[in-house]
Protein backbone atom coordinates (compact mmCIF):
# COMPACT_ATOMS: atom_id res chain seq x y z
CA UNK A 1 0.00 0.00 0.00
CA UNK A 2 1.25 2.98 -0.74
CA UNK A 3 1.97 5.78 2.01
CA UNK A 4 -1.23 8.12 0.92
CA UNK A 5 -3.32 4.64 1.11
CA UNK A 6 -1.90 3.80 4.35
CA UNK A 7 -2.88 7.57 6.11
CA UNK A 8 -6.20 7.20 4.68
CA UNK A 9 -6.91 4.08 6.32
CA UNK A 10 -5.24 4.78 9.84
CA UNK A 11 -7.39 8.05 9.83
CA UNK A 12 -10.47 6.06 8.72
CA UNK A 13 -9.81 3.83 11.98
CA UNK A 14 -8.49 6.01 13.90
CA UNK A 15 -9.42 9.25 13.87
CA UNK A 16 -12.82 8.66 15.87
CA UNK A 17 -11.27 6.75 18.85
CA UNK A 18 -8.45 8.56 18.94
CA UNK A 19 -11.26 11.43 19.65
CA UNK A 20 -12.60 9.70 22.43
CA UNK A 21 -9.76 9.32 24.27
CA UNK A 22 -8.11 12.69 23.85
CA UNK A 23 -11.25 14.31 24.75
CA UNK A 24 -11.09 12.71 28.24
CA UNK A 25 -7.39 15.36 28.69
CA UNK A 26 -8.68 17.97 26.99
CA UNK A 27 -11.44 20.12 25.34
CA UNK A 28 -13.11 18.85 21.94
CA UNK A 29 -11.53 21.96 20.07
CA UNK A 30 -7.88 21.39 21.67
CA UNK A 31 -8.43 17.03 20.98
CA UNK A 32 -8.97 17.85 17.27
CA UNK A 33 -5.68 19.69 16.91
CA UNK A 34 -3.90 16.74 19.19
CA UNK A 35 -5.12 14.16 16.59
CA UNK A 36 -4.37 16.24 14.03
CA UNK A 37 -0.91 16.81 15.50
CA UNK A 38 -0.46 12.83 15.87
CA UNK A 39 -1.02 12.10 12.49
CA UNK A 40 0.73 14.90 10.69
CA UNK A 41 3.82 13.37 13.25
CA UNK A 42 2.85 10.23 11.61
CA UNK A 43 3.19 11.00 8.45
CA UNK A 44 6.49 12.69 8.86
CA UNK A 45 7.55 9.22 10.82
CA UNK A 46 9.63 6.43 9.08
CA UNK A 47 6.77 4.17 7.91
CA UNK A 48 9.09 0.71 8.74
CA UNK A 49 9.39 1.86 11.88
CA UNK A 50 5.50 2.05 12.64
CA UNK A 51 4.94 -0.67 10.57
CA UNK A 52 2.43 -2.70 12.90
CA UNK A 53 2.28 -0.94 15.67
CA UNK A 54 0.45 2.25 14.14
CA UNK A 55 -2.42 2.29 16.42
CA UNK A 56 -0.44 2.27 19.77
CA UNK A 57 1.50 4.50 18.38
CA UNK A 58 -0.73 7.09 17.18
CA UNK A 59 -2.66 6.75 21.41
CA UNK A 60 0.54 7.13 22.52
CA UNK A 61 1.63 10.61 20.78
CA UNK A 62 -1.93 11.81 21.02
CA UNK A 63 -1.46 10.93 25.07
CA UNK A 64 2.01 12.57 24.99
CA UNK A 65 0.45 15.85 22.96
CA UNK A 66 -2.85 16.04 25.11
CA UNK A 67 -0.55 15.62 28.64
CA UNK A 68 2.10 18.73 27.83
CA UNK A 69 -1.05 20.81 27.28
CA UNK A 70 -2.44 20.18 30.41
CA UNK A 71 0.69 20.92 31.59
CA UNK A 72 0.48 24.04 29.86
CA UNK A 73 -2.68 25.08 30.85
CA UNK A 74 -3.23 23.09 33.84
CA UNK A 75 -7.05 22.39 32.20
CA UNK A 76 -9.00 19.17 33.07
CA UNK A 77 -12.15 17.78 31.42
CA UNK A 78 -15.13 17.36 34.21
CA UNK A 79 -15.31 13.85 32.97
CA UNK A 80 -18.35 13.45 34.54
CA UNK A 81 -20.79 16.38 32.80
CA UNK A 82 -19.24 15.04 29.88
CA UNK A 83 -20.87 11.54 30.77
CA UNK A 84 -24.05 12.40 31.77
CA UNK A 85 -24.33 14.48 28.78
CA UNK A 86 -24.03 11.62 26.27
CA UNK A 87 -27.13 9.56 28.47
CA UNK A 88 -30.03 8.64 25.60
CA UNK A 89 -33.13 10.81 25.98
CA UNK A 90 -34.59 7.25 24.35
CA UNK A 91 -34.44 5.30 27.38
CA UNK A 92 -36.96 4.86 29.71
CA UNK A 93 -37.20 7.47 32.93
CA UNK A 94 -36.62 4.14 35.25
CA UNK A 95 -34.03 2.61 33.70
CA UNK A 96 -32.36 5.97 32.82
CA UNK A 97 -32.41 7.21 36.56
CA UNK A 98 -31.03 3.44 37.39
CA UNK A 99 -28.28 3.64 34.75
CA UNK A 100 -27.41 7.33 36.41
CA UNK A 101 -27.07 6.34 39.53
CA UNK A 102 -24.88 3.51 38.52
CA UNK A 103 -22.52 5.73 36.19
CA UNK A 104 -22.26 8.41 39.71
CA UNK A 105 -21.41 5.07 41.66
CA UNK A 106 -18.59 3.85 39.40
CA UNK A 107 -17.28 7.35 38.86
CA UNK A 108 -17.51 8.04 42.24
CA UNK A 109 -15.68 4.90 42.91
CA UNK A 110 -12.89 5.68 40.37
CA UNK A 111 -11.86 9.00 42.27
CA UNK A 112 -10.64 6.25 44.51
CA UNK A 113 -8.36 5.32 41.98
CA UNK A 114 -4.73 6.95 40.59
CA UNK A 115 -4.59 8.01 38.02
CA UNK A 116 -2.42 5.15 36.32
CA UNK A 117 -4.87 2.99 37.36
CA UNK A 118 -8.57 4.83 36.27
CA UNK A 119 -6.16 5.54 32.65
CA UNK A 120 -5.41 1.29 32.25
CA UNK A 121 -9.03 0.85 33.26
CA UNK A 122 -10.08 3.08 30.44
CA UNK A 123 -7.68 1.90 28.16
CA UNK A 124 -8.72 -2.22 28.59
CA UNK A 125 -12.29 -1.96 29.17
CA UNK A 126 -13.46 1.18 27.03
CA UNK A 127 -10.93 1.30 24.00
CA UNK A 128 -10.88 -2.36 24.17
CA UNK A 129 -6.88 -2.88 24.19
CA UNK A 130 -4.76 -5.51 25.11
CA UNK A 131 -1.73 -5.54 28.01
CA UNK A 132 0.71 -4.97 25.77
CA UNK A 133 -0.83 -2.42 24.03
CA UNK A 134 -1.58 -0.23 26.92
CA UNK A 135 1.84 -0.95 27.52
CA UNK A 136 2.69 0.83 24.24
CA UNK A 137 1.20 4.02 24.89
CA UNK A 138 1.29 4.56 28.55
CA UNK A 139 5.06 3.59 28.81
CA UNK A 140 4.57 1.10 31.27
CA UNK A 141 5.57 -2.55 31.43
CA UNK A 142 2.80 -5.26 30.72
CA UNK A 143 3.14 -6.49 33.79
CA UNK A 144 2.89 -3.27 35.45
CA UNK A 145 -0.10 -2.77 33.31
CA UNK A 146 -1.20 -5.98 34.47
CA UNK A 147 -1.14 -5.39 38.66
CA UNK A 148 -2.34 -1.91 37.46
CA UNK A 149 -5.55 -3.54 36.48
CA UNK A 150 -6.00 -6.26 39.56
CA UNK A 151 -5.57 -3.35 42.01
CA UNK A 152 -8.23 -1.48 40.70
CA UNK A 153 -10.62 -3.77 40.07
CA UNK A 154 -10.25 -5.08 43.40
CA UNK A 155 -10.74 -1.62 44.81
CA UNK A 156 -13.46 -1.29 42.33
CA UNK A 157 -15.49 -4.67 43.88
CA UNK A 158 -14.68 -3.71 47.10
CA UNK A 159 -16.38 -0.20 47.09
CA UNK A 160 -18.79 -1.73 44.97
CA UNK A 161 -19.82 -3.63 48.13
CA UNK A 162 -20.26 -0.89 50.36
CA UNK A 163 -22.19 1.21 48.18
CA UNK A 164 -24.58 -1.83 47.32
CA UNK A 165 -25.16 -1.73 51.37
CA UNK A 166 -25.80 1.92 51.76
CA UNK A 167 -28.02 1.89 49.24
CA UNK A 168 -29.89 -1.12 50.72
CA UNK A 169 -29.93 0.60 54.43
CA UNK A 170 -31.10 3.96 52.31
CA UNK A 171 -34.13 2.09 51.01
CA UNK A 172 -35.08 0.05 53.94
CA UNK A 173 -34.71 2.98 56.52
CA UNK A 174 -31.42 2.45 57.99
CA UNK A 175 -31.33 -1.41 58.08
CA UNK A 176 -29.58 -2.99 55.07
Amino acid sequence: MDRSGWLKALLHDCEGPLLAYVRRYVPEEQAREVVQESFLRLWNEDQAKVSGHEKEWLFRVCRNIALDILKKTKRVVDQQTELESKASEDVQADVKMEMEQQQTDLLQRMKRLTRHQEEVIRLKFVDGFAYKEISSITGHSVSYVGVLIHEAIKILKEDSGAVAIARAKALHGGRP
